[in-house]
């Protein structure tokens, strides 16, 4: 069996699936194996992991025959991975060689069993970076309920030590996920050292209805955090208060560099 289990759902990404599985088999941590869940894509994403996969059985394609969404695709993914350590990496971003390698040192040596990490911004090429997401060193429940410094494409999950892990079919699914497991107050998220991973942002990430994101937000503090309708209004406040100031300094100043203003 593999140590580490990386899930990667996966639709119409034709476009950028080859650099991300290309991430992969860079690592220099070997001991892996990649679950790539295709969402029914109407391109030829499937074609592009089938070449890789022909030549590598450590790289699994499963297809489904209808659109199901991110959080079923992951949820498939984990009951069929075999490795200890369940990774996320979606099908449009990139680690760096060292990510694998770095962060379960990271986990073994500090007995943890969530971890996270910093990780750069970038819209077409990882070597003109918008920006860098520097992320808290630790990450209780309460903290994310506040603000969620945890980007999915950073995260390692240690089964042996969090043997659940449900990815509710949620707005925010990252985020719903993140707070279902933290709400075990046992579990803190640590931040593993460096900035080895690379976020792809699109034009939607930049231009995104702030209101509909902040009323998921509200379902996902009163119906996966559970709650009371006081708390929730008092951290959607400070989320919203958060999302107004990253918009002014950090994702103004990606527009900016992005030539988009």
């Amino acid at each position: 069996m593999p140590t580490i289990s990386i899930i990667t759902p996966m639709f119409n990404a034709e476009k950028y699936i080859k650099k991300t599985i290309t991430s992969v088999l860079n690592q220099t941590f070997e001991d892996w194996e990649l679950i790539i869940i295709d969402d029914n894509s109407s391109d030829k994403s499937c074609l592009v992991v089938e070449q890789f996969s022909i030549n590598n059985k450590k790289i699994k394609l499963l297809r489904f025959s209808k659109n199901n969404g991110a959080a079923i695709s992951r949820r498939e993914a984990i009951k069929l991975a075999t490795g200890r350590y369940i990774a996320f990496l979606d099908s449009d971003d990139i680690w760096h060689e060292s990510k694998l390698k770095i962060q379960l040192e990271f986990m073994r040596k500090n007995k943890v069993s969530f971890s996270y990490g910093d990780y750069y911004i970038f819209k077409d090429n990882i070597l003109n970076k918008l920006g860098e997401f520097k992320a808290k060193h630790r990450v209780s429940f309460a903290d994310i309920c506040l603000s969620c410094d945890i980007g999915c494409l950073t995260v390692m999950i240690d089964r042996k030590k969090i043997s659940d892990i449900t990815i509710p079919l949620s707005p925010k699914e990252d985020l719903a996920t993140w707070l279902t497991i933290l709400k075990d107050k046992n579990i803190i998220a640590q931040k593993y050292p460096g900035t080895l991973a690379y976020y792809r942002i699109s034009e939607n990430s930049l231009s995104a209805n702030k209101i509909k994101e902040i009323k998921k937000q509200f379902y996902v503090l009163k119906k996966i955090a559970n709650l009371n309708i006081i708390k929730a209004i008092y951290c959607l406040s400070i989320y919203i208060l958060k999302g107004i100031l990253k918009h002014y300094t950090k994702y103004n100043n990606l527009k900016k560099k992005s030539g988009d203003i």
